[in-house]
């Protein structure tokens, strides 16, 4: 059986055909399984921010809040910071806030 390559899973805070209003409770299930699929490590946030064409306003700051509740410290600074860096070869000149 030929394995599958593992590529960065996104997971943001698009509405994406979910029926839940703001802040979309209902992706639960679908980040448990990217995280099941992909594993932590290939696993970061992503967002359409700046060319989303949601037919609202979209604040990102409370659906960030509701996902960090979702995860330990160490877990939301890998999918905020240390994925990405690794992930696209960023450099680590900067740290995490």
């Amino acid at each position: 059986m030929r394995q599958r390559t593992r590529s960065p899973a996104a997971a943001g805070g698009g509405r994406g055909g979910l029926n839940s209003p703001f802040p979309f409770d209902d992706t639960r299930p679908y980040v448990d399984a990217l995280l099941q699929a992909f594993g932590l490590e290939h696993c970061l946030w992503a967002s359409d921010w700046p060319c989303l064409k949601a037919p609202f306003r979209l604040d990102y700051g409370p659906v960030l809040k509701r996902w960090e509740r979702h995860f330990t410290r160490a877990e939301w600074q890998q999918i905020m910071w240390d994925n990405p860096l690794r992930l696209f070869g960023f450099s680590a000149a900067v740290q995490p806030p």
